[in-house]
């Protein structure tokens, strides 16, 4: 569904629908898919798209022309994109969301044999396009949800991705939610206002495990590593990060899984910034609030 402007004047636009998009019924449309099909001389026919593909398009003539969702946005069962597969993606202009969204895995890949090229491909719920930067602002008052918890090839998401940002309560008065994953992030703002209250993050979603197992150290028991966890802990390696599941092929090789919750780079003008949601933090090597400039993570 895509939304355009009045030549002259303000547009004011609602979707009260709910959207289910499909890629051409194709469940493979991962990482791996897309770095065979775009170096291939002739694509191969009838497949899903690699390039992108959104439920809703926001693309007026001014930062101050409205389009309001109510409706929940989400990839039909028939079809799995797991590269550029975005909500709702904001061109220009301004966007309230009330639905729910919900995306498939991001990439889908072994975490340590991704690049910093592929973070540029991951699934957002909310894109905001970096040409018009302060035309545009998202408000989103729904849940946001990327792919399954359980899979650690789920990677690099970004729940709201966007300038002028802000998040407030559902319609119901209840607070709205974003689940973060490990090796995911929350929210990105890298220009204009951000105002992110009654929401509730889940930052790291209770699978974020920090570094790997210690191999060296000096224990009183023989044949013991100073430091020992759970060894109960879905995919992990007696309590600890997989090698595997750590991003350590980025330019800027990660030691430790992580998720964000709120990331606020450096921008051009004075801003208001307020961040008073609720945040659980997982148990290991989870930030929730990050000011600086984004040296270590890949700008899309």
């Amino acid at each position: 569904m895509a939304f355009t402007g009045n030549k002259a004047g303000r547009t004011d636009a609602t979707n009260d629908l709910d959207i289910k998009f499909t890629n051409v019924k194709d469940t493979g449309v991962n990482l791996a898919y897309e770095r065979t099909e775009s170096k291939a001389a002739t694509p191969t026919a009838n497949k899903g798209t690699y390039k992108g593909i959104v439920g809703i398009l926001v693309n007026t003539n001014d930062g101050a022309d409205t389009v309001t969702n109510r409706g929940n946005i989400e990839e039909d069962s028939s079809s799995k994109t797991n590269v550029r597969a975005y909500g709702a993606v904001v061109n220009k202009g301004t966007f309230i969301n009330y639905g729910k969204i919900k995306l498939n895995d991001s990439l889908d890949h072994q975490a340590s044999q991704i690049t910093s090229e592929d973070m540029k491909k991951v699934n957002v719920g909310i894109f905001a396009n970096s040409t018009n930067k302060l035309d545009t602002t998202i408000t989103n008052r729904g849940d946001i949800t990327i792919g399954d918890s359980t899979n650690n090839k789920n990677i690099g998401s970004w729940a709201i991705y966007g300038y002028n940002v802000n998040t407030d309560s559902k319609e119901d008065g209840s607070k709205s939610k974003i689940t973060i994953n490990r090796n995911n992030y929350g929210i990105y703002s890298g220009d204009g206002n951000v105002n992110i209250k009654n929401t509730k993050l889940l930052v790291g979603n209770d699978t974020v495990l920090g570094h790997v197992q210690t191999t060296s150290g000096v224990s009183t028991a023989p044949g013991a590593y100073p430091i020992s966890r759970q060894t109960t802990t879905a995919g992990s390696v007696n309590g600890y990060s997989d090698p595997n599941d750590l991003l350590s092929g980025l330019d800027k090789p990660r030691e430790l899984d992580s998720a964000i919750g709120v990331y606020i780079d450096k921008g051009s003008i004075a801003r208001n910034i307020n961040v008073s949601a609720d945040m659980d933090i997982d148990r290991f090597s989870s930030v929730s609030l990050w000011l600086k400039r984004m040296e270590d993570l890949q700008q899309m």
